[in-house]
């Protein structure tokens, strides 16, 4: 039970410290001890990345992408623990529903396939973040992910963002995942 408040507790502090990143366009502050900021390329927005760690850009039609990733993907072809940030632009060429709409599809498939550890809706205004966050299986290896969908009809964009890491290792990346959700600009 105390853990389940715990994690609960700590989605809200995350959604708290996200929701002003997702409206100020302003500066960006100081990059925390052991991280740097990425601004990608492709539009995605502007990342807090932890020293060490890769980042890969991918633009597919109209969906662009951000790895930040522990293992190189390029080299492995794949990650165990990482930031996943996916924008989808001119969300309505392709779809008869609007993003903010898709959005809370997407965490409510996530949250009828997966364990759920915890899971809502923060409002703010007219952009709505909703999150889950869910116990799967990654190749075999027993994973928490952290989901973020958030439809952005003024902009027609579609973002989902996504933490993972193994369930094994959660703890151990928790304050580096905080950190990421903490501050970050989308569409920067």
């Amino acid at each position: 039970m105390m853990k389940n408040l715990l994690n609960r507790h700590y989605l809200i502090i995350i959604l708290l410290f996200a929701l002003p990143a997702l409206v100020n366009s302003g500066d960006r502050p100081p990059a925390p001890p052991g991280f740097s900021w990425h601004v990608a390329n492709n539009g995605v927005g502007t990342f807090l990345t932890p020293d060490g760690w890769h980042v890969l850009e991918e633009t597919k039609g109209n969906t662009n992408a951000v790895f930040i990733s522990r293992e190189n993907i390029r080299e492995h072809g794949k990650f165990t623990t990482g930031f996943t940030v996916n924008q989808v632009t001119s969300y309505s060429s392709s779809s008869s529903i609007t993003a903010s709409q898709y959005a809370k599809l997407y965490i409510q498939k996530i949250i009828d396939k997966y364990s759920v550890i915890s899971s809502g809706v923060v409002k703010d205004g007219s952009t709505d973040m909703n999150v889950a966050r869910v116990k799967g299986d990654n190749a075999g290896v027993a994973t928490i992910t952290h989901h973020i969908a958030i439809g952005m009809d003024d902009r027609d964009e579609l973002y989902l963002v996504s933490f993972q890491a193994p369930e094994s290792e959660w703890e151990a990346y928790n304050d580096t995942a905080g950190q990421m959700f903490n501050y970050f600009l989308l569409g920067s």
